[in-house]
């Protein structure tokens, strides 16, 4: 009976022992089994990394068919991956599957709504799509959205998207709106702003076209493409010294750009034969008068030798003329008149160098010169007194 007592604790012990035992096993196990299926993990992981960027490269190179199966065997590794998600959207729209990628897409949205790309991706969806009203909310979702890198220059590239897809269906109104948004915020950059600039001239507005490659030359005097860009700016608007001054600057930046350097030539035909020009001597103003009153009467000379107006009666397509045309044979009379009554004054200074008169005499040179109807081929002079007549009060600015 003395002996018991030690028996059951020793049975007891033996339990323990048996217990910690197995659940020391138990632990060993369990980490084991833990440390088998991070790595398992891990090496899927490392499998759908390296699968993705198989994608990537297919993607890169053009192959969106090689890519979109490379994705999905990414994602079948990792399957919440939304980076390969939206690579697989990318190379699904790539390969025209638009419905699948915009599938895809919307699955994202749902989950971030404010992601930038997300919202860039499903913008230029849209655009392809002409849904108009959808793709501005997506475009304008990427703009004002969330973005991991280079917030500022993607959501610069992504408003310069959207205005290029407006200016394609011709919604130039909209497409004003968002230039002057992008203008308000840019920053001190002489590319950025050539850049609004030349989406400026685009949509013909020469004014602010003109003021943002002045804001690009103060950043970067030496800009060839701005100097460019303000050189043509100011030409549309009539301010030919100062399209003379850029476009200048220009072609001396940019000896092959042969754009400018035809604009620099008509520029400085049109202030080379302006009268009206501030500073000019007697002599000089009178010399071009004289000019100018020669080449539009040897345009009228032209017009009054013609067949066409000679037979306006006759043919059919001596109607179809007079019908295109805002000026009747009547109208050549008249201008014959003013020649001959012109010719007679020509030789006198007084004449010449009166204000009114030299109004007259333009006058005269600027309707025949304005004259719609063909009247031989158009010399660089004719093109210069055009515009002169067009500017008349701004074209030696």
């Amino acid at each position: 009976m003395t002996h018991q007592p030690e028996t059951a604790s020793s049975t007891g012990r033996r339990e323990f022992l048996a217990a910690l035992v197995l659940t020391a096993i138990a632990i060993v196990a369990f980490v084991a089994v833990f440390g088998l299926v991070n790595r398992f993990r891990s090496w899927q992981r490392h499998l759908a990394y390296r699968l993705y960027t198989q994608g990537e490269q297919a993607l890169k190179v053009s192959v969106p068919v090689v890519a979109i199966d490379d994705f999905r065997s990414a994602l079948s590794f990792d399957e919440d991956n939304e980076r390969y998600q939206f690579s697989l959207a990318q190379a699904l729209e790539a390969d025209n599957r638009v419905e699948e990628a915009r599938s895809y897409l919307l699955d994202l949205w749902d989950r971030k709504p404010q992601d930038g790309a997300v919202n860039l991706e499903l913008g230029r969806l849209s655009a392809q799509q002409t849904v108009t009203d959808r793709a501005l909310r997506y475009y304008h979702n990427a703009i004002y959205g969330l973005w991991e890198k280079d917030p500022e220059a993607n959501r610069h590239r992504a408003r310069v998207e959207l205005i290029n897809y407006l200016l394609q269906r011709n919604n130039r109104t909209q497409a004003e709106s968002e230039i002057i948004a992008m203008q308000a915020g840019l920053p001190a950059d002489p590319e950025l702003h050539a850049q609004v600039a030349g989406l400026f001239a685009r949509i013909q507005d020469y004014d602010r076209a003109l003021d943002q490659y002045r804001h690009a030359l103060q950043l970067g005097p030496k800009n060839a493409h701005a100097l460019a860009g303000a050189g043509e700016s100011a030409f549309q608007l009539g301010r030919f010294c100062t399209a003379a001054h850029c476009l200048r600057a220009a072609v001396a930046q940019d000896p092959g750009d042969e754009h400018s350097r035809q604009l620099l030539q008509n520029a400085s035909t049109v202030l080379d034969a302006n009268p009206f020009a501030k500073r000019l001597s007697p002599r000089d103003r009178e010399n071009r008068l004289r000019s100018a009153f020669d080449v539009a009467s040897k345009k009228l000379l032209v017009c009054l030798d013609s067949p066409s107006e000679k037979n306006t009666a006759s043919t059919p397509t001596a109607d179809a003329q007079l019908e295109n045309s805002t000026q009747t044979p009547d109208d050549l009379e008249e201008l014959s008149k003013r020649y001959k009554e012109l010719q007679s004054k020509m030789h006198s200074r007084t004449f010449l160098n009166d204000p009114d008169s030299a109004d007259e005499l333009m006058d005269y040179v600027f309707d025949i010169e304005q004259r719609p109807r063909n009247c031989g081929p158009s010399t660089p002079m004719d093109e210069a007194l055009l515009l002169i007549a067009r500017y008349r009060s701004g074209a030696d600015r």
